[in-house]
C-alpha cells in the first residue's frame, strides 16, 4: 500500500498495487520505443524517396512517400513530394488529391497552393490556376515564383499587361529567373515594345545560354529590323541548343 499525504497531520491509503504501476511504465516506454521508430522509419523513407526524385525515379518515390504516409498520415510533406511526383508521371488525380490533402492539413502553407495552381495549369485550366496562385501569393507575398507561375496562367488567358507586372514583380524579388525574362521579352514584343524585349531577351540569354526561346525571340526582332544576318544566327543558335524544335 501507498500512504499520500492529505494534510498535515492526516494520512490515508489508495490501493495501487506498485508492480501494476510499474508495468504501466514499462509499457508506455515500449510504445513510445514504437513510435519513436516509426518516426525514424518514415524519416528514413522520405529521404530515400528525395532521393529518388532527385534521380528522376518518380515510380520510386512515389512508392517510398507512400510507406512514409501508411506510417505517418498527417506527414505534410510526403503529400506534397508525391502528388509532384504524380504529377510527372501524368497521374493528375492522385497528384490533386495529395495537394488537397496538403491544404486540409495546412490550410495556411502557400507550398500546397502553388504546387495544385501548378497542376491545374498541366490541365489547361488557367483560371483555376490564377485562383490557387492568388491564396499562394497571399499567404507568402514574397516568394517570386508564386508570381512567377500566376504570370504564365494570366499569358494564357491572355491577360498580357497583368502577366507583364507578375513577371516583373517575380523578378524584382528574384532577378535569377531567366525564363521570366524569357516570358516577359516575347510579351513585349508583342505588344509593341521592341526595345524591352530586346533587352529582355539578351538578359535571359545571359543568365541561360541554352535558351532557344530567347534565341528564336531576338532572332525574331533581328528580322523585323532587317539584320537579317544576326536574325540567321540566332535562328541557328536556337537550333543547336535545341535541335528536337528544329
Amino acid at each position: 500500500m501507498i500512504k499520500i499525504l492529505i494534510e498535515e497531520g492526516t494520512t490515508m491509503h489508495r490501493s495501487i498495487a506498485l508492480p501494476v504501476f510499474v508495468f504501466v511504465l514499462l509499457l508506455c516506454g515500449a510504445m513510445t520505443r514504437v513510435v519513436a521508430q516509426q518516426v525514424d522509419d518514415a524519416n528514413g523513407d522520405f529521404v530515400r524517396g528525395c532521393q529518388f526524385v532527385k534521380q528522376g525515379d518518380n515510380d520510386q518515390a512515389v512508392l517510398a512517400f507512400t510507406k512514409v504516409i501508411a506510417a505517418l498520415p498527417a506527414y505534410y510533406n510526403a503529400y506534397l513530394d508525391r502528388g509532384i511526383c504524380y504529377q510527372n508521371l501524368k497521374q493528375f488525380e492522385p497528384a490533386k488529391a495529395d495537394f488537397v490533402k496538403a491544404i486540409q492539413l495546412k490550410p495556411d502553407d502557400y507550398k500546397a497552393h502553388l504546387d495544385l495552381g501548378m497542376l491545374y495549369c498541366a490541365l489547361a485550366d488557367f483560371t483555376t490556376a490564377i485562383s490557387e496562385f492568388n491564396k499562394s501569393i497571399e499567404q507568402q507575398p514574397d516568394y517570386a515564383m508564386g508570381y512567377y507561375n500566376r504570370g504564365l496562367a494570366l499569358q494564357n488567358t491572355d491577360k498580357l499587361e497583368l502577366a507583364i507586372a507578375d513577371y516583373s514583380k517575380a523578378l524584382t524579388l528574384d532577378p535569377h529567373i531567366w525564363l521570366a525574362y524569357t516570358n516577359r521579352g516575347f510579351l513585349y514584343a508583342t505588344i509593341g515594345k521592341q526595345d524591352l524585349a530586346f533587352a529582355d531577351d539578351n538578359t535571359a540569354i545571359a543568365l541561360k545560354p541554352d535558351d532557344d526561346n530567347a534565341y528564336l525571340n531576338r532572332g525574331k526582332i533581328y528580322n523585323q529590323q532587317g539584320r537579317l544576318d544576326l536574325a540567321l544566327a540566332d535562328f541557328i543558335k536556337a537550333s543547336e541548343v535545341n535541335p528536337h524544335d528544329a
